[in-house]
């Protein structure tokens, strides 16, 4: 039996399944609801930047149905799943560790307090014993020591658990922190987790997308002769790579100096219109070391973000693919 495939890959006379046609329809409605937010915001003579788009797109999105806005929901889940986790979690580690400190301080206070009451103490047992040595006076004095010292102990009791909580949080934190310190970028872990969300995402609304690798060609480095020197180099170019992105841009470090850029709906094809425009760039920056000029020049390694591959198989074959272009 022969089947016909029209232009668009779709099965002609193969009665489409219940959740294609959903799909379909939730484009539709998309579709209709980001011309109408073009629409007011013409109308309205407002600039259409993205953080006026957005508003503008929220405000117009409430005027739908609630399936309308179920079916659409859906669809931002995809692109706000990571981001919205993060936060959550990101809020309620900073305000509990808030508590934990504010309670340190308090307890620490105290003991200080109570250290100088002691001090206090001292100075006029001293004076007493010197004035009317007595069995009496020292008495007196041991049992004001004993009942400082549980004071304390339990203010320092509270300062140790304190401290052991807060030094959990800020390693929790660490964590699941998304930057690389080093590099003011991404980490390895936000651009798998993000590569994971957009595999997934494409399953279901099909677009194109492409990663893209970047390491400074190792021949660039044979003349800089200390690690440090050569990590500055790399910190530069971390920082023009974030400066010449675009904003749905994903730019990261992933390991051993190879930074990656997650374009969205981008193709292969405008894929090498990014590398040409970050080997301008590069080519008209200066890395200084030593009073010299250092010549640097950039591997890339491209591959496209196919819903038949897996993040691990994007991501390798974008590092074996690194080569000066």
């Amino acid at each position: 039996m022969l089947t016909l495939i029209d232009d668009k890959d779709k099965l002609i006379g193969k009665e489409k399944s219940p959740e294609v046609l959903k799909r379909e329809n939730t484009l539709k409605s998309l579709n209709l609801l980001s011309k109408q937010v073009i629409g007011k915001l013409s109308n309205d003579r407002v600039p259409p930047t993205p953080e006026n788009y957005k508003i503008y797109f929220d405000v117009q999105l409430e005027s739908k149905s609630s399936q309308q806005r179920r079916d659409i929901g859906e669809i931002l889940d995809f692109e706000e799943e990571i981001e919205s986790d993060h936060t959550v979690t990101l809020e309620k580690d900073i305000h509990n560790a808030f508590i934990y400190i504010k309670s340190m301080t308090e307890s620490i206070a105290k003991a200080y307090t109570k250290i100088n009451q002691l001090k206090k103490i001292t100075i006029e047992k001293e004076h007493e014993i010197e004035t009317n040595p007595s069995r009496l006076t020292l008495v007196s004095y041991e049992e004001d020591l004993a009942a400082m010292e549980d004071i304390l102990d339990k203010e320092l009791h509270i300062i140790k658990t304190r401290y052991n909580a807060t030094a959990e949080l800020i390693r929790h934190f660490n964590q699941n922190s998304i930057y690389d310190k080093k590099y003011g970028v991404y980490n390895k872990k936000y651009l798998i987790k993000a590569l994971d969300s957009i595999l997934k995402s494409i399953k279901n609304f099909e677009h194109q997308n492409t990663l893209l690798a970047i390491k400074i060609d190792p021949k660039s480095l044979r003349n800089v002769r200390h690690q440090k020197d050569k990590a500055l180099i790399n910190i530069t170019l971390s920082k023009l790579l974030l400066k010449r992105s675009r904003r749905s841009d994903i730019v990261g470090h992933y390991d051993e100096s190879i930074f990656i850029i997650i374009l969205k709906h981008t193709d292969l094809k405008h894929a090498q219109i990014a590398i040409d425009r970050i080997s301008d760039m590069i080519e008209a920056a200066n890395f200084i070391v030593d009073s010299t000029n250092v010549d640097v020049r950039l591997e890339f390694g491209v591959a496209s973000i196919d819903k038949n591959k897996t993040k691990e198989e994007v991501l390798i074959e974008a590092i074996d693919n690194l080569k000066v272009l």
